[in-house]
């Protein structure tokens, strides 16, 4: 199946309108305005579908206009499936950030049930002076299910600048080199990032290394990685998928939430 959903907002009037919210099952799209926060738009994707499912194709278009913000979440985990044919998915995430604008993406994991083979490919531009916050994590197979094989790759260029990240994080038996030493490493069933882009990545380093020394005894294992440029990456993997959604959770608050925390900056 082949369904395309587009997300366009824009600042009109001192505040961010949105001006394009629509979608195909399964994939679907929902308003959640925060009444704390009319400066933001938020939207939900909403599963109205078993998706992504073998042989599916499915495209999301996100458009921020100049000075702009958009936040995005998800209600539920993602569930990729393999089809009677076994044919393979794709997801294609596609997102533009003006200038001075600003996209928060808080999706929740994708997990590979056994048989999938699927690929998400997300591609970001930044206009000058746009920021980016993206939260990603895969889990290998369902509770005591044998893995399916999962791909994410994630691609981020800077206008008028070039490219600022280029990551393809994979799972599973058609990526048999995952679970290796040069991979996420033997036991890891779940693996996640969050990337920052222009949003103060010395003090988001700061931050995670904190929140990273101050959880020494959890089955997280975690690392910071500065970019070149205005951006910085936190990777994690762990044996625990709900253990490392509520690191990434923990990481992702310890940006937006608090006085000095991105979402009070922009209320």
């Amino acid at each position: 199946m082949e369904a395309r959903a587009a997300i366009r907002v824009d600042r009109t009037g001192g505040r961010t309108r949105l001006l394009e919210m629509r979608s195909d099952p399964p994939l679907t799209v929902r308003s959640t305005p925060d009444p704390s926060r009319p400066d933001v738009a938020c939207v939900h994707l909403v599963g109205s579908g078993a998706a992504p499912l073998g042989g599916d194709d499915l495209h999301l278009d996100v458009e921020v206009g100049d000075g702009a913000a958009l936040e995005v979440g998800s209600v539920a985990a993602s569930l990729a499936q393999p089809d009677a044919a076994r044919r393979g998915s794709t997801l294609t995430i596609s997102a533009s950030i003006g200038s001075g604008a600003a996209l928060t993406w808080s999706g929740q994991p994708t997990v590979a049930v056994k048989g999938c083979s699927h690929h998400t490919l997300t591609t970001v531009r930044l206009g000058s002076g746009a920021s980016l916050v993206w939260r990603d994590q895969l889990v290998s197979g369902r509770h005591e299910e044998q893995p399916g094989s999962v791909a994410q790759t994630t691609v981020v260029d800077v206008v008028g600048v070039g490219p600022l990240y280029r990551s393809t994080l994979a799972l599973g038996p058609a990526w048999p080199g995952s679970s290796g030493p040069g991979g996420s490493g033997a036991g890891t069933r779940s693996v996640g990032s969050v990337l920052v882009a222009d949003v103060d990545p010395d003090r988001a380093a700061e931050r995670w290394a904190r929140l990273i020394t101050s959880g020494a005894d959890s089955p997280v294992r975690a690392a910071v990685m500065p970019l070149d440029g205005a951006g910085v990456v936190l990777q994690a993997v762990s044996p625990l998928a709900g253990a490392l959604s509520t690191f990434l959770d923990h990481a992702l608050a310890a940006l937006l939430d608090g006085p000095a925390g991105l979402r009070a900056r922009a209320g």
